[in-house]
């Protein structure tokens, strides 16, 4: 049985598995980094329609096992990765 995670935001709280947890962690992290490539190049995201979906699933699938040691030696600092999720101003409609 895989352990769960509870994400407690300020309208709700939410359970995944911990497998699926560390998925969305990856998403928001390529997410972040396409994000940053972007302004470095000077592309105005607002006129984007389109992801590499391919490049972004590989990435996640590459970053999962590092991000989940990640995750396993925050649980034992503290939970600054939680922190993180819930304080990001980029997903501020979901915190």
């Amino acid at each position: 049985m895989n352990e769960k995670v509870i994400i407690k935001t300020s309208k709700e709280e939410h359970v995944m598995d911990k497998d699926a947890f560390i998925r969305w962690l990856c998403l928001i992290e390529i997410v972040q980094l396409a994000e940053e490539k972007a302004k470095d190049l000077k592309v105005d995201l607002e006129d984007v329609d389109w992801v590499k979906p391919i490049a972004f699933k590989k990435y996640m699938t590459e970053r999962f096992k590092s991000m989940e040691i990640d995750l396993m030696a925050d649980e034992k600092n503290g939970s600054m990765i939680l922190d993180y999720v819930n304080n990001n101003h980029h997903i501020p409609e979901y915190c």
